[in-house]
């Protein structure tokens, strides 16, 4: 059975304006995760995330302030969170109930705990 959702969000981040704005994260992080440097730890970042989900707040979705460059690992971690935080993923209901997390420095905080 086919995923609207998921086809939806895939052909955004193949879209022009993600693509250039992702670019541009990219170097504005010198294509090193922001995650691991609050660790004071280099890793080369392998994407670029959301800082509070595209799913859970639209008008955020390309506004720089809340993109970081990621590293896998890092991602992995902050989708596990993201999910039980704020509802997304396939099949799941938003939160309504949630403050979202716009401070990336909270993120060292919820690591600490997933």
């Amino acid at each position: 059975m086919a995923d609207p959702e998921r086809g939806e969000r895939n052909a955004w981040y193949r879209k022009p304006p993600w693509r250039q704005m992702r670019d541009y994260i990219m170097e504005r992080d010198n294509g090193m995760c922001g995650y691991c440097a609050m660790w004071d730890r280099v890793t080369p970042a392998d994407m670029v995330d959301h800082i509070v989900p595209r799913e859970f707040d639209r008008e955020l979705e390309l506004d720089e302030d809340n993109l970081i460059a990621s590293c896998n690992w890092c991602h992995r971690q902050k989708t596990n969170w993201e999910q039980k935080y704020y509802g997304t993923g396939n099949g799941r209901k938003l939160r309504s109930d949630v403050i979202p997390i716009t401070d990336v420095k909270l993120i060292k905080t919820i690591f600490k705990q997933a």
